[in-house]
């Protein structure tokens, strides 16, 4: 038979073409009549009939129009042209006549004269709806065997099995799930699952399909299905269509000309997990153009890429032709911070081009910290350039513009070159500090103004007001406790018209050991306040202060805190 047959019927008040592939057969509905039984072009469910019932100009010449018909289904007919009148009863009156396959067929017996039935079927045939305990009662109008499509959105519902039986099988479909409607046997002998079905159970939430098998005379076998895959009879979960490959086989998932979409609506971590057991998984994109990218996208939650293996490179990112750019977009503080952290192995950032900028350390708001916060003596942070210059660039106008300092007092600063050293500026001032800080005081009222070049050691617990001095370039102060501030608070205020600039440590007495950086707001801020809780005053605590110009200090203070840290600074 040739592709895109279509068979015609028409009457004064139905007409049907239907194409020719979905003719079941015919056969003699009478000694007059010739039926035709095609798959329904409407109803799909229950696997329903459409019917066109001819009558015949001759009793019993059935096998003449069946000939007849079969013949113009494969174009053996000279007028064939892919669209068959098998008999049209409709009249216009000068336009149109009534039409019938035989007579252009030549046949000379077998003549159709007139269609006796034309039936489509009604697309809500085998559709039912579930319905409370009370309907069906005795399954006396429970339906048999066959597809049937379910009507229901409410859980209080009941769908139902008809009297089992060895080989029976019943099929139920819904559009939307079944919602936790309850599936019950009219049978109270019969069983579900080897389970009294009289009283039923209930149908899992997105099902959407249901089978039910009579094993024999008494027992159901069902099986729930969704979408995707199937529920197993005891109701543990849907899993996913069995793919496993077989003989070593590739399991292939082709979409040609549209895409491939893996979606779960399970509110879980591992709602979608790809998984190999024993070999690797490659994402790859071979034909992608430009802007076909390959998006890896979690909102509101976290991309995690963890590798276990012990090599150098456990985890790549590798741009073969183009840059690759890790960023945070969000622009916040703290939480948006882009953290490369190795523990027990090193961070190596390393670039093959011969380029003046090959790395580049850019913070185009904030500044660049370089920190080795737990490193042992010879664990140092070193800047070597093998075969070109180091240079350290400010352009801040400020008297410390750059600043190499080694805080520890047995702790020096060594410069050594190979030829001249070049020291040049307006001003040049090298001085020998070490006795700037010669006097101790220990201080037992803190209601006192301190002096230039003294280190203090506060012994008094019940706080106090501590006065600087006016700012003056070079001159340091530092502060100790001794003792815990017990109560009320140590404050250490500068003049009216100096300013607080630096930052203070906070590092919590718990096992954590957290760090909190908090700096004055460079504007206002004249005040410390040391409280013996959440912005420090606990013994061992240090405030160091040096003079920076004539109305700032530089402080740095290392602090220790219980509680929620706080800032010390206002």
């Amino acid at each position: 038979m040739s592709k895109n047959v279509w068979l015609y019927f028409g009457t004064s008040s139905r007409t049907l073409m239907i194409p020719a592939s979905r003719l079941r057969g015919m056969h003699p509905d009478s000694d007059g009549t010739l039926e035709l039984t095609f798959d329904s072009i409407v109803n799909t469910i229950n696997a329903p009939a459409d019917k066109a019932s001819l009558n015949l100009f001759e009793n019993n010449t059935h096998l003449d129009v069946m000939k007849a018909v079969t013949r113009a289904m494969h174009n053996e007919t000279p007028t064939f042209n892919g669209f068959i009148t098998i008999a049209d009863d409709t009249t216009q009156p000068g336009f149109h006549e009534p039409e019938y396959l035989t007579d252009r067929d030549g046949t000379e017996v077998g003549t159709v004269v007139s269609i006796n039935s034309l039936t489509i079927q009604d697309p809500t045939v085998g559709v039912l709806t579930a319905t409370t305990a009370a309907d069906y009662a005795g399954g006396t109008l429970t339906p048999r065997a066959g597809v049937w499509y379910i009507l229901s959105d409410n859980a209080s519902k009941v769908v139902h099995l008809p009297a089992c039986y060895l080989g029976a099988r019943v099929e139920y479909l819904t559009n939307f799930s079944f919602s936790g409607c309850i599936l019950r046997s009219e049978v109270s002998t019969d069983k579900i699952n080897n389970v009294n079905g009289e009283v039923g159970a209930t149908i899992p939430s997105y099902a959407t399909r249901l089978v039910a098998i009579g094993m024999n005379s008494s027992d159901w076998l069902v099986s729930f299905y969704n979408e995707l895959g199937y529920l197993d009879p005891v109701g543990n979960g849907f899993d996913a269509p069995d793919l496993t490959n077989i003989n070593n086989e590739d399991i292939d998932i082709l979409s040609t000309g549209g895409s491939i979409n893996l979606t779960a609506t399970e509110n879980a971590a591992d709602s979608i997990v790809i998984n190999s057991t024993v070999g690797g998984i490659d994402i790859t994109a071979s034909g992608a153009a430009a802007g076909e990218d390959i998006d890896i996208t979690a909102t509101g939650s976290s991309v995690n890429i963890t590798s276990t293996e012990d090599t150098a490179n456990a985890i790549l990112l590798s741009a073969t032709t183009g840059g690759v750019q890790i960023q945070s977009l969000d622009g916040g503080a703290g939480s948006s911070d882009v953290n490369l952290v190795s523990s027990g192995g090193a961070v190596n950032i390393q670039s093959a081009q011969s380029a003046g900028d090959a790395i580049t350390l850019l913070a185009t708001t904030g500044g660049i910290d370089i920190t080795a916060a737990d490193a042992s003596a010879g664990e140092d942070i070193d800047i070597t350039a093998t075969g070109s210059s180091i240079n350290l660039t400010s352009t801040e106008a400020i008297t410390n513009a750059i600043v190499l300092n080694a805080s520890n007092a047995a702790g020096g600063i060594e410069i050594t070159a190979g030829s001249n050293i070049e020291i040049s500026g307006d001003n040049v001032s090298i001085a020998n500090r070490k006795d700037e800080l010669s006097v101790l005081s220990t201080i037992t009222d803190s209601s006192i103004t301190v002096s230039y070049g003294t280190e203090y050691i506060v012994n008094d617990g019940d706080g106090g007001a501590i006065v600087l001095p006016n700012a003056a370039v070079g001159k340091r102060i530092t502060i100790i406790l001794g003792t815990i501030i017990g109560s009320n608070t140590l404050t250490i205020t500068a003049l009216a018209g100096d300013l607080l600039k630096g930052y203070a440590i906070m590092e919590a007495t718990d096992a954590a050991n957290n760090k909190t950086l908090f700096q004055p707001d460079g504007t206002n801020d004249l005040i410390i306040t040391l409280d013996g809780s959440t912005t420090g005053g606990l013994v061992g605590d240090k405030i160091e202060l040096t003079g920076i110009s004539s109305t700032e200090w530089r402080v740095r203070a290392t602090l220790s805190h219980t509680g929620s840290a706080a800032t010390p600074f206002s």
